[in-house]
Formats: structure tokens, C-alpha cells, sequence
């Protein structure tokens, strides 16, 4: 191993889900514990599988470790939490207050809200009060994963806000009557979490591609909370040979690492090599931290009754002709890639098919890159479906209310509880779309799956709070999840302990839950994959009970996929658009801090470039080149203009007072405030970026003058953090043509604006076929270049978009700016700017 000691008293190990963050958080407790500290493990996972590692049954309560001097753990149970919580808010009205009032308390306790809140409020004792860890020399939280890890990390901010904010004392299903007074442990547990001196974050990965990308947005967004001393443990890091698998597994490794994001790279770092069996148990464990264990010799050859492949499963469910398919398990198992298989499948047999995810983390999106007839693709995104649940209720429950109710409404929908039944209803709409398709859901990890098909009746509950109405989607979701002619659930596992006996647990959930398991499929199985590699041999023998315990259940369906060389779904080359994605990312963000450098050359002193910086005089000739005036330049702040850009959509956009304005790409907020200014005091306008640098840089710019009708959110413009019908006009000045997949972008522009609103964008666009030395050049891929499509294929995309009144004017002239973005190369021969415009109906 290799984990340094922690210095810290605090530590935080997170990361994608199955990357090991228990075992390592276990390995790094059980060091310090054997060099003589107190040591205490958290785990804030509802799908938490301390016990199993650690080999000691836990509860809420510190239990010592059998065999680990000094080393104790504990489980937040939520549920648990939630009933203590429950109680210790209720009963000091027992015996004073009617037994109706009573009641009436006990269930505004009893929603899913309740759960959050508790063991939040568990996990800021522990952080935020030092009284309660005082007998441990270090506290290690072996956290939930990521998106999950995050919200919990973001809690501490959100409820010290929201409790600062609160002036009437509303409350979010009653919870939050508790956390007034808790404000003083909430403020200490932000200012833990955010010392260097107190908490270290440990950003496990795998060196795997999507492990990496996962654990660089957890990095950006610790980033954004203060949390600054952050390290990367890198797991099971494999460096063999001998046969095709190893070769494969070693070699996807190596590019994996190569092509690590700087940001993660930039960081302390640790490696711990793949072990021949998993870590359970302490003996396990040790040797996970350099201890010497002899190796096994390679197991001889076992026969095994192996299950069919995914084809019969996927043949079976295709047969039904729609429905909704559920892929559930542990993190890390490989839930996205298998519900990806499925519609991929089903859609090559000429279904039409929808695959989604209600997973903060988010990866589905990776798993089928490529274009497939009759799939689509989409997202259900938090902070989308809470503006606009938040926008219903404000609109129906109160609209009878007056202004005093309705701040106090208002107040109360911006609890960070607001989430958990804004998601239930984006999961429910997804799920009615069975009846006409398939839909193939890529849920959460499991724990946080159960909570969320669990929240039903605590939705239900909420609406009657808030005079809401219940969407019939959401009146028939729990009928239909019980129906398996509707709706299939498919338990994904690795032939491993944990994930096997978290299947399991799972099962046993869902069973109680009214729904039964259509079929278990076995992942990534080593010992079907044919490697004669002595150590992943080794590996491979020991799923074999694994194997037999889930294919020899009576009745059950099961499927059984080997580790392949090739990822299980691949549609085009996997990390193309990622690789895009994150070179624009850097290259942006430098731009951002004023580092010259980037995945474009520098610009000389004298000129810019559409994706180079300028010193401000050339910034303001660029920017009067592009077609912006002199009064428009005195108009932004300083620091906004940074000569980036190819036109001025100002002068299309023809905007008017009072409007909704969002801008894709609204780099430091040169555009945004323009549109400010015209949309004036009634207007709002939100810039949307996904760089952790420039939205930092455009947030300090509004700070500067006060701009109180422009708001700056971090994202991708594939994926809008925005609402359905939010916006009157979208604009955006040279940044589409960056998208690796500009019909999503277009599609996503369509979903936000409102019936009647307008397109007005600044791009460039193709004359002519690129040569592919230049098509293929990283430098012009993320400086308006090589991205630029032909303006019949924008065309084509947004008319499928749903857009009409589509007009795309190019500009020959362009093509003096153009030549000194890349002197010498003759883009300008290829590409020119364009105005581009079109209407939603």
C-alpha cells in the first residue's frame, strides 16, 4: 500500500462507486489503529458494508474492531437515525398536547425529508462537535458514493444557510423545527470540513476512465465548498502480461492514467496494487497495507455450470414489446454498462427505447456515445426538476396566499429537502413512459435506490402539505413497479462478497417492497473471461462460489457476462467526446486564471483568438472586430471581456424588457451582462458554464457591479441545469461548435424555451470538408475550429430539435478574424462565423 499516514484528525476517503473507498478507509484506520491510535470509522452509506469488511457486526454506537487494538466503527443508520430524530422532536409534547396534535407530528416526521435530516444530523455530531469523538485521535468517514458523498458534504452549507436565511421557522415536513437550534454545530461542521489542518479528502479512483472523470468533478466541486486539502489514492492498479485479458486490462490502465485530468494529477497521489482475493477481513486488509503474505499457488481447473449470456434476457424482455427495465446493485458493479447493453440491444431489434438515470453521479451518458436509431438518451437532473417543482407549488398552493404566506412558502420550498420529492416525480414521469417504450433506468447505488422507490407515500404526504396536485404518473408508479409484466427489475452483481451480499439484501427490499426480481446478471466475471494470468486466475477461482450462489437459486433467471477486452457497449471510439470535453474544460479554465497556455497556442500581445486570451486593449478591438460598440464595451465590468468570441448575438437577439435570457457558455459574463442591461430590472438572465474557473471569474465580475439579474450555474450545455420552459431567448457566442454532441445541445436549448421563444447565436460553421490533419488536431478541436459543422447539418439538427423559422446567415468577411486564430494553417480557406437563428413553436 501506499497510503501515507493521515495527518489529519479527519478524513474523508469518496469516490465512484466500487472503487474501494471501504476498504481503503479501512486499510488507512487499521495502520494508525496498529501504530498505537484511537481510531474511530464512519460510514454515512445507507448501502454501507462496514460490518462485512471489518468482520464485526456494528451498530449507531462505536464498537471495537476484535483483533485491532484502538480501532472502532460505526453505521449512520438512517432509518434509525430518523426514528431517534422523530422522538427526540415529538416528545416533549407527549402528555401536553391533544393525541391528534401528536399524531398529526409523528407524520410530518415520517417522510424520506426526516431520514436526510437525521443522519445529517448524526454525521454533524461527529464532525462539528468535538466533545462527541473526543476519545479517537482520528475520525475516517468511509462515505457514500460520489454524488451522494457530495450532497452530504454540501448539507453542512445548505441547512447553516437556509437556517441563517429563515425568518418565519417554516419547515419541510416539520424536520426543520430541530435545527435552529443546531446552528452553531452546522456552523462548526462547514468550518471542519473546510481546514486543512482538521480534514483530509481522499479522492479514491480506479485507474478506469470513467473512475477518473468521476473523481476530477469531485474534485472541482470540493473545490467550490473550500474543502482544499485533497489527495488521490488510485486502487487495484494492475501491471501484468502473459495473455489477451491481461494485456487488455493493463493496457486500459495505462490510458486511463495517461489521460488523467490535470486537476487530479496535479494532486498528492498514492497506488495500491490489485490483490489476487478481495479485502475482507483484517488478515485482508493488512496485507492491503504492505504487510507480506505468501502467495497461493494457481488454483487447479474447476468445472463450473455457467448461466447463458445477456441475449435470452434481452430477447425475453423484448418480447413484451414496452415496459420499463430497472438495473439495481452496488455501486460499481457495472449497473450503467449492462443497462446500456439492454437498450442498445432492444433498440438494434427496432424498439424505440429510452435510457436514463436517476443517479447524481450521473454516468450513463458515457456508457452509449455513440448514435443509435431509435435510443435515446436521458438524465434526470436534480436541480432541473426542483425549479420547476418549486415553480408549481408556488404557482397553485399559492395563489390563494397572501404576500407574507407566500414568502413563507417559498422559504419553505428552498429547504435542501425539496430535492427528494422533486427527483421521486422525474423518476415516476420516467417510469410512465413504459407505456408506449421501453424504458431502461439506470438507478442509484442501491441503498439510495430503495430510499427513492420508497419515498412514495412520503411524496404523497408532501402533496397534501403543499395543495400540490399528484401527476397520474405518479398516482400509478408504485402499481406499476409491482407489475412484472410492467416493469422488470434486473439485479446486477459482481461474483464478489459484498456485492453478492448486498444483491441480496436487495432482493430481500425490493420482495418487501411488493417487487419481485426479473433476473441477476453477473458482471466482469474473471473466471469466464479465459485469463491464465496467475494472479486474475486467482481471482478468478474465488468467484466461483459466488458464481454457484446466484445461479443456484431455484427459479431464477440469471446472466452471466465475462470481463471482455472491449467495453461491453461501444458505439464509436468511448473517450472521443470525453477527451474533447475535458481538453475544451482545461483550456478554458486557463484561460480563466490568465495562464497563457492551454490546448491553444498563446496569442501574441497584439491579437486574440477564438480561443486564446488577450490583454485587455486587444480584447476591446476584438471585441468591436466581432460587432459589438463602444457603448456596449463601457457597459460590462473589467475582467469580463476577454476576446473571446466570433460574432455578436447582442444583435440578433433583440431583447426586451422583462425576458428570460440564458447563455450557453457564458464564459466570464461579458454577454450576460449585456443582456442584463437590456432585459433590465424584470428580466433575468442565468449563464451557464462548465468550468470551475470562469464561473468563479464571472461570479466575481457581477459581485463588482451589483448585477442583481444575472445568475451564473455550473454545467454542461448537454445536459442544462435549467427547467422546462424557463427561457424566452438562448444565446451564445462561439461555443457550440466545442459540443461533442451538438443535436443534444440543440435539443436541450428546445427543452428550455418557452413555446414562442427564439435562438440567437454567434458561431462558426463549415464551408467546406476540413482536411484531416486539421479536423484531427486537439488544439483546433477546442478553438473553434475542427468542432464547426456544415451549416445544412445545424440545420438539420435543429429542425429535428423541434425548431421552425430556421435562418443561418454566414459571414465571408469573418474570415480576416479568423486567419489569426491559427496563422499559417488556412482555416480560414474551411471556416467562417455565422449568425445563427430559430424558433420554438
Amino acid at each position: 500500500m501506499t497510503l501515507p499516514p493521515l495527518a489529519t484528525r479527519y478524513a474523508f476517503f469518496t469516490g465512484k462507486g466500487g472503487v474501494g473507498k471501504t476498504s481503503l478507509s479501512c486499510a488507512a484506520g487499521l495502520a494508525l489503529a496498529d501504530a498505537g491510535r484511537r481510531v474511530l470509522i464512519v460510514s454515512t452509506d445507507p448501502a454501507s458494508n462496514l460490518d462485512e469488511v471489518l468482520g464485526t457486526r456494528l451498530s449507531g454506537e462505536p464498537t471495537a474492531i476484535a483483533g485491532a487494538a484502538g480501532l472502532f466503527a460505526l453505521n449512520i443508520d438512517p432509518e434509525a437515525a430518523a426514528r431517534a430524530y422523530r422522538e427526540r422532536m415529538v416528545a416533549p409534547y407527549r402528555g401536553v398536547l391533544p393525541a391528534a396534535a401528536i399524531a398529526s407530528m409523528e407524520e410530518q416526521f415520517s417522510g424520506a425529508c426526516t431520514v436526510e435530516i437525521a443522519a445529517f444530523d448524526e454525521f454533524a455530531k461527529l464532525l462539528g462537535d468535538a466533545d462527541t469523538t473526543a476519545g479517537f485521535d482520528h475520525v475516517i468517514f468511509d462515505t457514500a458514493p460520489t454524488g451522494h458523498t457530495l450532497r452530504l458534504l454540501t448539507l453542512p452549507s445548505a441547512w447553516s444557510g437556509f437556517i441563517a436565511s429563515s425568518t418565519g421557522g417554516a419547515s419541510c415536513l416539520g424536520p426543520l423545527a430541530g435545527l435552529e437550534r443546531q446552528k452553531a454545530l452546522y456552523a462548526a461542521t462547514v468550518a471542519r470540513l473546510s481546514d486543512p489542518a482538521t480534514t483530509t479528502v481522499v479522492l479514491v479512483s480506479r485507474p478506469e476512465a470513467s473512475a477518473l472523470r468521476e473523481a476530477e468533478r469531485t474534485r472541482g466541486e470540493l473545490a467550490e465548498l473550500g474543502v482544499a486539502n485533497l489527495r488521490l489514492a488510485l486502487n487495484g492498479v494492475f501491471d501484468g502480461g502473459g495473455d489477451a485479458i491481461a494485456d487488455a486490462m493493463t493496457a486500459r490502465g495505462r490510458a486511463a492514467l495517461a489521460g488523467m485530468p490535470a486537476g487530479l494529477a496535479a494532486l498528492p497521489r498514492s497506488e495500491t496494487a490489485l490483490m489476487p482475493v478481495g479485502t475482507v477481513g483484517l488478515a485482508a486488509l493488512r496485507r492491503l497495507n504492505g504487510a507480506v503474505v505468501p502467495d497461493a499457488p494457481p488454483p487447479a481447473a474447476e468445472a463450473v455450470d455457467l448461466p447463458g449470456g445477456l441475449d435470452a434476457l434481452v430477447a425475453e424482455i423484448a418480447a413484451s414489446g414496452s415496459g420499463v427495465v430497472l438495473t439495481m446493485g452496488k455501486g460499481g458493479v457495472g449497473k450503467t454498462s449492462v443497462a446500456a447493453a439492454i437498450a442498445v440491444a432492444l433498440a438494434g431489434m427496432g424498439h424505440r427505447v429510452t435510457l436514463s438515470t436517476t443517479d447524481p453521479a450521473a454516468h450513463v451518458a458515457q456508457a452509449v456515445e455513440g448514435k443509435v436509431s431509435g435510443l435515446e438518451v436521458t438524465r434526470i437532473d436534480p436541480e432541473a426538476e426542483v425549479a420547476a417543482y418549486r415553480d408549481e407549488v408556488m404557482e397553485k398552493a399559492g395563489a390563494g396566499l397572501d404576500a407574507a404566506g407566500r414568502a413563507m412558502l417559498d422559504e419553505d420550498l428552498r429547504s435542501p429537502c425539496t430535492e427528494e420529492i422533486a427527483v421521486f416525480r422525474a423518476f415516476a414521469r420516467t417510469v410512465d413512459q413504459g407505456r408506449d417504450r421501453f424504458v431502461v433506468l439506470d438507478t442509484a447505488p442501491t441503498g439510495h435506490t430503495i430510499l427513492l422507490l420508497d419515498a412514495a407515500e412520503a411524496y404523497h404526504r408532501e402533496v397534501l402539505r403543499t395543495q400540490a396536485e399528484m401527476p397520474e404518473a405518479v398516482r400509478g408508479l408504485l402499481p406499476r413497479l409491482r407489475d412484472p409484466g410492467y416493469t422488470r427489475a434486473i439485479i446486477v452483481t459482481l461474483a464478489e462478497a459484498t456485492p453478492v451480499h448486498e444483491a441480496e439484501a436487495l432482493a430481500r427490499d425490493l420482495e418487501r417492497a411488493g417487487i419481485l426480481p426479473f433476473a441477476w446478471v453477473i458482471n466482469q466475471s474473471l473466471f469466464a473471461s479465459g485469463t491464465i494470468h496467475p494472479l486474475l486466475r486467482r481471482r478468478g477461482a474465488a468467484e466461483i462460489p459466488f458464481i454457484r450462489r446466484v445461479s443456484g437459486e431455484a427459479g431464477r433467471r440469471s446472466a452471466l457476462i465475462p470481463w471482455q477486452e472491449r467495453p461491453l457497449v461501444k458505439t464509436e471510439t468511448p473517450m472521443d467526446k470525453v477527451e474533447i470535453r475535458d481538453a475544451v474544460r482545461r483550456n478554458y479554465g486557463a484561460i480563466a486564471v490568465g495562464e497563457k497556455s492551454g490546448c491553444c497556442a498563446p496569442a501574441p500581445a497584439s491579437s486574440s483568438s477564438c480561443c486564446a486570451p488577450a490583454a485587455k486593449p486587444a480584447a476591446e478591438d476584438m471585441a468591436l472586430r466581432m460587432g459589438y460598440g463602444e457603448s456596449e464595451l463601457a457597459m460590462v465590468p473589467d475582467g469580463a471581456n476577454l476576446g473571446l468570441g466570433c460574432g455578436n448575438p447582442q444583435a440578433i437577439a433583440a431583447l426586451k424588457p422583462g425576458e428570460v435570457v440564458v447563455d450557453l457558455g457564458s464564459g466570464a459574463g461579458f454577454d450576460c451582462f449585456l443582456a442584463a442591461g437590456q432585459v433590465g430590472p424584470s428580466g433575468r438572465v442565468i449563464g451557464v458554464d462548465m468550468t470551475h474557473e470562469m464561473l468563479a471569474k464571472a461570479r466575481a465580475n457581477a459581485a463588482k457591479v451589483g448585477a442583481a439579474n444575472v445568475e451564473f450555474r455550473l454545467g454542461e450545455i448537454e445536459h442544462l441545469p435549467i427547467a422546462d420552459n424557463t427561457a424566452d431567448v438562448i444565446i451564445s457566442n462561439c461555443v457550440v461548435n466545442l459540443s461533442p454532441d451538438k443535436p443534444q445541445v440543440l435539443r436541450e436549448a428546445f427543452r428550455v424555451l418557452k413555446s414562442g421563444g427564439r435562438v440567437a447565436i454567434s458561431d462558426v460553421v463549415n464551408m467546406t470538408r476540413l482536411p484531416d490533419a486539421l479536423a484531427s488536431d486537439p488544439k483546433l478541436l477546442c478553438g473553434c475550429v475542427a468542432g464547426a459543422a456544415a451549416r445544412s447539418e445545424m440545420e438539420t439538427w435543429l429542425a429535428a430539435a423541434g425548431f421552425t423559422d430556421i435562418r443561418i446567415v454566414e459571414k465571408p468577411e469573418s474570415r480576416d478574424l479568423i486567419k489569426d486564430w491559427a496563422p499559417g494553417t488556412g482555416i480560414e480557406n474551411y471556416v467562417v462565423s455565422a449568425t445563427i437563428e430559430a424558433r420554438k413553436p
